[in-house]
């Protein structure tokens, strides 16, 4: 699920900002660039690829795509993982010695957090994984936390817990909290300063 941006997909999910412009889909075969004629329609059964951007799924199409991986969702986690704590060491600006709270969830959004701990782990950064449901209501102090409770598909009530001012997130694939399908927030949710897919 991690190689959308390699795919054409069909021209109603496939939306691009252009100067000036809405947004819509670049025409099949036309080049990208800022002058790059747009489609202001939907449909057509026209398909585009946008380079650089990543189309938007519905949390239900997102399964799909899942299901149809042809990697094991243990490869697929394996990516995600490591793909989260490089991601967390270039916001830490290093490894060794800091503090990162990881809080995961019990799918696999957890499992990547999972994952991610375990890298920064062994490049000496002091992880403290809090499962989401049983995550302190205040966080200690840290460097960093990756918010990796529930992902795009959770549906239900979730209060993040506190963290202190400053404190930068990463969130992976969206704000734990956060509706995949109409971008509503729970009541708390962690404001990301990075969200990584």
């Amino acid at each position: 699920h991690r190689q959308l941006a390699r795919s054409p997909v069909p021209s109603s999910e496939c939306w691009a900002p252009a100067e000036g412009r809405s947004g819509g889909c670049l025409r099949p075969g036309t080049p990208s660039g800022p002058n790059t004629p747009m489609e202001e329609r939907r449909g057509a059964g026209r398909t585009c690829t946008v380079p650089g951007v990543i189309p938007i799924v519905t949390p239900a199409e997102m399964r799909a795509i899942d299901a149809a991986a042809e990697e094991p969702v243990e490869i697929l986690i394996g990516r995600a993982g490591s793909a989260t704590a490089w991601a967390a060491r270039r916001m830490l600006g290093g490894a060794y010695g800091r503090t990162v709270h990881v809080i995961a969830g019990p799918g696999n959004n957890g499992n990547d957090g999972r994952a991610a701990a375990a890298h920064l782990t062994r490049w000496g950064v002091r992880v403290q994984v809090h499962a989401a449901d049983a995550a302190p209501a205040q966080l200690a102090p840290a460097d960093l936390v990756i918010d990796a409770a529930y992902g795009t598909g959770f549906r239900g009530e979730y209060r993040a817990p506190l963290v202190e001012p400053g404190t930068p997130v990463l969130a992976v694939d969206i704000p734990s909290g956060v509706s995949g399908l109409t971008g509503e927030a729970a009541e708390r949710v962690l404001a990301a300063d990075r969200t990584i897919t």
